[in-house]
């Protein structure tokens, strides 16, 4: 049985990025939307953090459990 080798000469009809660091990128919009969502979470999660930080240290009530 013979086998030939495909695609070694063919034109890519598309271009895909290559992944970085095993994960495909993605550069449309929701992908823009999906990492300012999770900029947003970031912030968040600072923002709660440092205030309970700030509170212990400050000897106050933490605001972020109510």
């Amino acid at each position: 049985m013979q086998t030939t080798a495909r695609n070694y000469n063919e034109p890519r009809t598309e271009c895909t990025p290559a992944p970085a660091a095993g994960l495909p990128v993605r550069t449309d919009l929701r992908a823009g939307l999906a990492w300012d969502d999770l900029d947003d979470q970031a912030k968040n999660l600072w923002n709660q953090i440092s205030s309970a930080v700030t509170n212990a240290v400050s000897g106050g009530t933490d605001s972020t459990t109510a």
